[in-house]
């Protein structure tokens, strides 16, 4: 059998807005989000994050440290649509995303990552 060294995580179910939980991106060397869209959605805002955690070295996330990595386009995602993100290799110590402005239009979005070490 052959080993894959992925995992997958649930970050968001049927949202509209919110901010899912973390991701240890050190863990990784390859991440992709997958955006699934239910019904229409016309507009909104949706990031990836970065912040810089130390995890050998800390417990606790920083609050208000994270950073923009990439704006993610609704309407990419919109009417049961998937919309896949690949991030580049990176020395990210955590990763999220981030519903900044709600979504409009009457849908919703699932978000899962898969990361492969």
């Amino acid at each position: 059998m052959i080993s894959t060294g992925q995992q997958r995580y649930m970050l968001l179910s049927n949202v509209t807005t919110g901010i899912s939980p973390y991701i240890p991106g050190a863990n990784f060397n390859d991440l992709t989000f997958y955006f699934v869209g239910t019904g229409t959605i016309s507009g909104g805002t949706v990031v990836i994050e970065e912040a810089d955690w130390d995890v050998l070295n800390s417990g606790t996330m920083p609050g208000g440290a994270w950073g923009q990595v990439t704006t993610v386009p609704p309407a990419g995602f919109s009417a049961g649509a998937t919309q896949a993100v690949h991030l580049q290799r990176g020395a990210y110590g955590a990763v999220r995303v981030n519903i900044t402005s709600p979504l409009t239009g009457g849908g919703t979005v699932t978000v899962t990552a898969r990361g492969q070490d």
